[in-house]
This record gives structure tokens, C-alpha cells and sequence, in this order.
């Protein structure tokens, strides 16, 4: 059977784009620098929400 590209499905598996040895570091580290941003980005909300609510009095 012939995939893509006229690969057999065991070269296809050999491709190093595909490799897993490759694939973890890039995968770690993308979700490393994804949770690093939505963590980022909640502490400037709460750093903000914070001072805008401590600057108001409802009097």
C-alpha cells in the first residue's frame, strides 16, 4: 500500500519529521511556552483588576 507522496507506510514512519525523539523536546517545549503566556496573561488580569478596584469607593 502506497501513501502520500509514493511512500510505503514504513518509510512514511521513518520520516524525522515524524520521529518521536524530535517530537517530544517541540512538543514540551510549545506547551511550555503556551502555559508560561496563559500564565502571563492571568497575572496581568489580576494585577490590574485589582488596581482598578482598589481606586474606587462607593460613597
Amino acid at each position: 500500500m502506497k501513501v502520500v507522496f509514493n511512500l510505503k507506510v514504513d518509510n512514511y514512519n521513518r520520516l524525522p519529521l515524524f520521529d518521536e525523539a524530535l517530537m517530544k523536546p517541540l512538543v514540551a517545549s510549545l506547551f511550555f511556552v503556551l502555559i508560561t503566556m496563559l500564565h502571563q496573561s492571568l497575572i496581568m488580569r489580576v494585577a490590574t483588576s485589582n488596581r482598578h478596584s482598589h481606586g474606587r469607593t462607593n460613597e
